[in-house]
């Protein structure tokens, strides 16, 4: 269930309690759509995101409507996007951030949603660490199809992902082949051997 309010019809000094009278229903969105205006176009990238920042981005965005919850402001929207985004210079996905990233989906996202985002971050951060002793994220179960139209071109389009092989299996058991032949021609363009290889005994 998601409820659309208008802005003059924002709560004036009881937020809290429609909060939490939204939150005990834990699967109803409560926001207005300058707050939805935000989050799908940020004013805050001025242009686009980079491309560090895009993968979250895009997967909050998608997952928002059918998987928000709470209330969700103009400034909270705000703030979920800059959330949703490494720091310049932070290198990736770290650990801090992911952690942070996590508690947000929490607060915000009902438990399915948030359960396929943090899964997102967790395979960027995996993707993006130098540490070589770094496991393969814990996360199972069948990944999205807005999961994998976001992650598969993303990943297979930087260098620094080809060579990890424990990745790319991993991916591989939460899809199957028949679900990257339906996804072909977003994929068009794109080298998949990395995936394939990574899978082909399976």
């Amino acid at each position: 269930m998601r409820v659309s309010i208008g802005s003059s019809a924002e709560p004036s000094g009881d937020a809290e309690s429609v909060l939490q009278q939204v939150l005990e229903e834990q699967r109803v969105l409560l926001t207005d759509v300058a707050a939805l205006s935000e989050v799908a176009a940020p004013a805050s990238f001025g242009a686009s995101p980079s491309r560090a920042e895009e993968p979250l981005v895009r997967l909050v965005q998608t997952n928002l409507v059918k998987g928000g919850r709470g209330l969700l402001t103009l400034e909270d929207a705000a703030s979920l996007i800059q959330g949703t985004t490494p720091e310049v210079g932070e290198g990736g996905i770290s650990q801090r951030f992911l952690r942070s990233f996590q508690e947000r989906t929490s607060a915000t996202f009902t438990f399915d949603a948030a359960l396929r985002l943090n899964r997102a971050a967790e395979l960027l951060h995996f993707d993006s660490s130098d540490d070589e002793s770094l496991d393969v994220p814990e996360s199972t179960g069948r990944m999205s199809d807005s999961e994998l139209a976001v992650l598969l071109p993303y990943l297979l389009s930087d260098p620094g992902s080809i060579a990890k092989r424990a990745l790319w299996t991993h991916i591989g058991s939460m899809m199957s082949l028949e679900r990257l032949e339906a996804m072909a021609t977003s994929l068009e363009g794109v080298n998949v051997g990395p995936l394939v290889v990574a899978n082909a005994a399976t």
